[in-house]
């Protein structure tokens, strides 16, 4: 399944997989095809979750890893942080962002909690017994 992900100005932001991430301005009928070369450098380029936050920070989950970049000037996206072993090499299926500006990444290791004022995460652990789930 291919990550999409809605932003507030009604853009549709598409993993392309091995090839980086496009955004689709529906108003224009146009796509603009954003290359991440730092997953060239041994990060997973098998993107499961993708948001624009808020502040304008995108935010890409791997199969290896979260990944944290901006725009810069050129509008050429510039990684600035990646959350590589949070709590050990985490895998990222979603992201979300609730009213407050917090940062949900949800992992098959739990439940992430980032607090963008203290530049921290916080790992929320499940009690659930999972040999009793069927």
């Amino acid at each position: 399944m291919t990550p999409l992900f809605k932003d507030r100005s009604g853009n549709i932001w598409i993993s392309a997989w091995q090839e980086g991430i496009l955004s689709f301005k529906p108003l224009q009928r146009k796509f603009k095809h954003y290359k991440l070369s730092f997953l060239d450098h041994g990060f997973s380029d098998n993107i499961r979750a993708i948001l624009l936050d808020a502040d304008v920070i995108l935010w890409i989950g791997t199969a290896n890893g979260l990944f944290k970049l901006k725009f810069d000037a050129q509008m050429q996206l510039v990684l600035i942080d990646s959350f590589k072993n949070i709590s050990g090499p985490i895998n990222v299926s979603s992201i979300l962002q609730d009213v407050k500006g917090n940062i949900w990444v949800g992992t098959q290791q739990g439940l992430f909690g980032y607090d963008p004022v203290l530049n921290k995460f916080r790992l929320y652990k499940s009690e659930i017994n999972q040999d009793s789930v069927n």
